[in-house]
């Protein structure tokens, strides 16, 4: 039967289905529909060399199927200058055509002691693909996520450069910091890992395992170990059954070891340079082993523990609890327990249904008048109200330690009264480490008050300072009862309002603005300002606030004065050469300060300073052929800080480039 057009393009069309249908989803998904390089995926890039070994190029895509591929990798030689910056002096790459770009002494092919090194990489764009602006782009190395300030993107979206992926430095670790492991162990309990580090060189080594010996005395007086345990679970399984830690016991005794490993070409230095802080105590030099090839760092016998069983607590004394008050009296907590108690008062309170109080000032900023509140905060017991009396209760450090416990039987004796644990007016804490009898009692305050018709009040002030707050209290002099207290917020912020101002031949005083704790302006009539002398040349000016009336103490506060800045009137360029020019600028500088760099953002920039302020040019040479430059200029001048000389700059100007012959 012949087929018609229809049937024709039918057939056709549903052939197309099929043939798309068996094609990969990921053929079209790795980008989207414009063509676009949005995800990068770099995979095997070597960062683990020591000194002297060579750089190597072993970075590979991880999608076979991907729209891009590797230009070249390169590692940049880093050194630091006066200024506290670092330029990249000297360079490695993977592909010799690019290494060839760069001078002999630019280059280097071996990894040395005591220098940073970082890695960056050049991506093409390939099958018609481009990559798309720095902010749509998500690339991940060795599977750590690139931020979007590495990447720039040039050539028409044909190319991608990746700077700053990792830094190494070849530098040895003298100080380490561990804290957090744990040592409050009781008998039936298992061993865990909690260590941490808390130093500066923290991404400089791992703690490769926390470390538990059981150690048992022989008949000859030496104490060795007879049983392991490891956090690292593959040591920990490789350990025989009977050799192995699983659960601390009474009456045994256990020693505590460390080990760590360095990372990211770091190693440890000598034992006799390194300072190990495990907690709060230095470790001593015989306590730790460094490795041969001083990647590892074992510290042993930092802790000895005899674990303990768990002690219920079955009463809690409380003595010399005030318990009856009078109208108007304010509210008095002097609750004791026994010096050797293995526990302790956190706060007792009184209750009633328009609010409450406790002689705990964290729980007291519970009540107050503002939505979510607990209630009104009692300040003086009224007449014909009935308040409850509650008691909170903890361990002490050392009850916890050594294995003391709340629980359902423990009961509490206030004032030689004994009150049982209930259910409905007890609550235990998580681990039987506080507990909280609340309604213990009621008291309604008597009626019997020498002040009924009136107090003589007496004000007291106690000064505010930029280190705690200070008080109003007014009290009665007939009945030495406390009537008020009002806080005074202690001085939080001491501000000018700028610290760094521009020359202009006049006299330059910046305000003062001072606030309290609470965020409130403190007014200028609570303290006096004092400027240094001169105020109008470029330098650095004191500024110093004394404190009065409800208020006390010192602040000094520094401010700037900066040369006027100047601007750039031309570039011009020869081979390898670059000739700047700028208007004079002569008031109150010393010289100028040019930067300049192939990058518009002035990364990795070189700076050439000009001694005269006289000069309107300057020719910087030993540039790279064919290469934009981009270049600013700044003012500065010289002053003396403490008897030192030092320059103080002006703002950078806007910057000009131009294309090196």
């Amino acid at each position: 039967m012949k087929k018609t057009f229809k049937t024709k393009w039918l057939a056709m069309f549903l052939s197309l289905l099929m043939v798309t249908s068996l094609v990969p989803m990921s053929v079209y998904a790795e980008d989207n529909d414009d063509y676009s390089v949005r995800n990068i995926d770099i995979t095997n890039v070597t960062f683990d060399y020591k000194a002297g070994m060579s750089p190597v190029a072993t970075a590979k895509i991880a999608n076979g199927d991907a729209h891009y591929e590797i230009e070249y990798e390169r590692w940049s030689e880093m050194e630091k200058r006066d200024n506290d910056s670092t330029v990249s002096v000297a360079y490695w790459l993977s592909d010799p055509t690019q290494m060839s770009y760069y001078d002999e002494d630019e280059k280097f092919y071996n990894f040395k002691e005591n220098t940073k090194y970082t890695y960056s990489m050049s991506l093409k764009a390939k099958d018609g693909y481009t990559f798309p602006s720095e902010n749509e782009i998500s690339m991940t190395v060795n599977g750590e996520k690139i931020p979007s300030w590495s990447f720039y993107v040039f050539d028409k979206g044909n190319s991608l450069t990746v700077d700053f992926i990792k830094d190494i430095e070849f530098t040895q670790i003298n100080k380490v910091e561990i804290s957090g492991a744990t040592f409050s162990y009781y008998d039936g309990d298992t061993p865990k890992a909690t260590a941490f580090k808390t130093d500066e060189n923290l991404e400089d080594y791992d703690i490769e395992y926390e470390y538990w010996e059981e150690m048992e005395r022989k008949d000859d007086g030496s104490v060795v170990p007879v049983a392991y345990w490891y956090s690292d679970e593959e040591k920990n399984n490789a350990l025989p059954n009977d050799k192995k830690i699983t659960k601390f016991e009474e009456g045994k005794t256990y020693m505590y070891s460390i080990a760590l490993k360095a990372k990211n070409c770091h190693t440890f230095s000598t034992v006799s340079d390194l300072t190990f802080k495990f907690g709060d105590t230095v470790v001593k030099p015989d306590n730790i082993t460094i490795g041969k090839d001083n990647t590892t760092l074992f510290a042993f016998a930092l802790k000895t523990i005899k674990p303990v069983k768990i002690k219920y607590i079955d009463k809690i004394e409380v003595n010399n609890a005030k318990l009856s008050f009078n109208v108007g009296d304010k509210p008095v907590f002097s609750g004791k327990v026994p010096s050797d108690a293995p526990y302790y008062i956190d706060n007792e309170g009184w209750f009633t249904y328009k609010g409450g109080i406790t002689s705990s000032e964290y729980w007291n900023g519970r009540y107050g008048d503002f939505e979510g509140s607990w209630g009104k905060l009692i300040t003086s017991f009224e007449a014909n109200t009935k308040y409850s009396y509650n008691v909170y209760v903890k361990l002490t450090d050392e009850g916890y330690n050594s294995g003391y416990r709340f629980n359902e039987n423990t009961n509490i004796v206030v004032n030689g009264v004994t009150y049982k644990f209930n259910n409905e007016t007890t609550s235990l804490g998580l681990n039987g480490e506080t507990i909280w009898y609340y309604s213990l009692l009621d008291m309604t305050p008597n009626n019997d008050n020498p002040c009924i018709n009136g107090h003589t009040k007496v004000r007291t002030v106690t000064k505010a300072t930029i280190n705690k707050n200070g008080k109003i209290v007014t009290t009665c002099s007939v009945c030495k009862k406390t009537l008020s207290t009002k806080i005074i917020p202690k001085i939080s912020s001491v501000k000018l309002s700028n610290s760094t101002f521009t020359y202009n031949g006049k006299t330059i005083k910046p305000l003062v603005i001072v606030k309290d704790s609470k965020g409130k302006k403190i007014n200028n009539s609570n303290y006096t300002v004092a400027y240094s002398k001169g105020l109008k040349n470029v330098g650095n000016y004191k500024v110093t606030i004394k404190f009065k009336g409800n208020y006390s103490g010192t602040v000094n506060k520094t401010f700037t004065i900066i040369p006027k800045s100047t601007t750039l009137t031309n570039l011009s360029s020869s081979k390898k050469k670059v000739k700047v020019k700028w208007k004079k600028q002569v008031s109150q500088t010393n010289g100028y300060q040019l930067q300049y760099s192939l990058n518009s953002n002035f990364k990795s920039a070189k700076l050439l300073n000009v001694t005269s302020n006289k000069a309107t040019s300057k020719l910087i040479s030993n540039l790279k052929s064919k290469k934009k430059y981009y270049v600013r200029i700044r003012t500065y001048k010289n002053v003396k800080v403490k008897g030192k000389s030092t320059k103080i700059y002006s703002t950078w100007s806007k910057s000009l480039n131009v294309k090196v012959k």
